[in-house]
């Protein structure tokens, strides 16, 4: 902890403020007008892996030609070295929360997004991407629970995984936004690439909110039955699914047998597509299986 602290490295040539070496696991607290002034390097870099918080506060100020290193996601005033970390705190947090990541993220596993009191998580990709891989088991970004999650500000090279984002049946409820978020997944010559049912599954009762969403989806081999980019679950599965799509462009030129929207039976579905364009290959762009959606549209292809 520093308090009240100035540590001035401003006359130094390579001197950083504070440095935290190697396979250290470093809780760091900055309080009361704490300043650390720097000349050519970040004020604080931090070398280790493990999972550690940096606190900063709103009164401490930085001085420096570098910004802060070593830390991949970021809560309001606090910097995490572990985005699952970061995750676990917001999945906890009793109001709204934002994390924005600091670093690009390599997803691996599924990751849950499941805000505990029904608060909103948002993740803001701050321009960053998102590797996703795991083999076709595996999601990437997955609610089981009635809360709303907004993605944003990202692009994603989805590879060798499920979805994108997968929200389970127990997640009735929820409320699903991405924001100028680009998708590739162009992961040709992978055979895993077969097991997508949908780039985003919806398999409980939702609102799905894209917004300048582009998907370019070039996968050779032929997907299981009923794919899609967005999926609203299972079929014999009801629900209430609303889908507004405004802007954007998805393309699935490359691919077999990818529609852009599908719709299970005893689903109960409204698509509104507004200024969105989705073009396919060799299928419909929208299915609906259901044979009662109700699909509207202004100045969209």
């Amino acid at each position: 902890t520093l308090d009240n602290c100035e540590l001035d490295a401003s006359g130094a040539a390579g001197r950083h403020g504070i440095v935290v070496v190697a396979n250290t696991t470093a809780n760091i607290t900055l309080k009361n007008n704490t300043k650390i002034k720097t000349n050519d390097v970040a004020p604080i870099k931090n070398y280790s892996t493990t999972s550690q918080k940096l606190t900063i506060g709103d009164d401490c100020t930085f001085e420096a030609t570098v910004p802060i290193d070593g830390y991949v996601a970021q809560i309001d005033n606090v910097l995490y070295t572990s985005f699952n970390t970061a995750r676990t705190d917001a999945n906890k947090a009793k109001e709204s929360v934002t994390i924005k990541l600091l670093t690009d993220l390599e997803v691996t596993e599924n990751v849950w997004i499941n805000n505990e009191n029904g608060k909103t998580i948002t993740i803001d990709g701050n321009g960053h991407r998102v590797t996703t891989s795991g083999g076709k088991n595996i999601n990437a970004f997955c609610i089981d629970k009635a809360c709303t999650v907004v993605l944003k500000n990202m692009t994603v090279d989805h590879k060798n995984m499920g979805s994108v984002v997968q929200v389970t049946v127990n997640a009735k409820g929820v409320n699903l936004s991405l924001i100028d978020v680009t998708i590739n997944a162009n992961n040709a010559d992978n055979d895993e690439s077969n097991y997508r049912y949908a780039l985003i599954n919806v398999a409980a009762s939702a609102t799905v909110n894209l917004t300048n969403v582009i998907v370019d989806m070039d996968v050779e081999t032929a997907a299981k039955d009923f794919p899609g980019i967005v999926r609203t679950g299972n079929h014999n599965q009801e629900k209430t699914v609303t889908i507004n799509v405004n802007g954007g462009n998805w393309n699935t030129e490359g691919a077999v047998r990818r529609h852009g929207i599908v719709i299970m039976n005893d689903t109960h579905a409204e698509v509104n597509l507004i200024g969105a364009t989705i073009t396919t290959a060799d299928v419909a762009p929208i299915a609906d299986y259901s044979q009662k959606a109700v699909i509207t549209r202004d100045d969209a292809t």
